[in-house]
């Protein structure tokens, strides 16, 4: 079976698609879309966005570790997405943009490993 041969900028232009959509779109529904009542926005922002920017420096580095653990990260993101659409009609299209967005960055780091790995060999 004969994998889809896939290039750097391919996969790049993928996975940081996906992460400042996810970014963004965190930042857009902690402070506008639906603010936390129960906690202090700074740190109800800062709980959104953690999962992100922990291992940015990795991904930026293009580090295969940091770049597989930012792909599972964006698998909570992916849940969150679909728990919202379920459950609040009114924020449908914000969690279709989620859903969308961690689909994006998981399957960036999927193609950036394929390609550290295939130039690595």
């Amino acid at each position: 079976m004969k994998l889809i041969s896939v290039n750097k900028h391919t996969a790049d232009v993928v996975l940081w698609t996906g992460y400042f959509g996810l970014f963004a779109l965190v930042l857009v529904w902690s402070l506008w879309l639906s603010p936390s009542k129960q906690y202090p926005l700074p740190m109800a922002t800062a709980i959104g966005l953690l999962p992100l920017v922990i291992p940015l420096r990795g991904v930026i580095k293009n580090r295969h570790r940091s770049i597989f653990w930012l792909s599972l990260l964006s698998l909570i993101y992916f849940f969150h997405g679909i728990g919202v659409f379920a459950s609040n009609p009114a924020l449908r299209w914000a969690s279709l943009l989620e859903i969308l967005a961690a689909i994006l960055l998981c399957t960036g780091a999927w193609m950036s490993m394929r390609v550290i790995k295939l130039s690595a060999a």
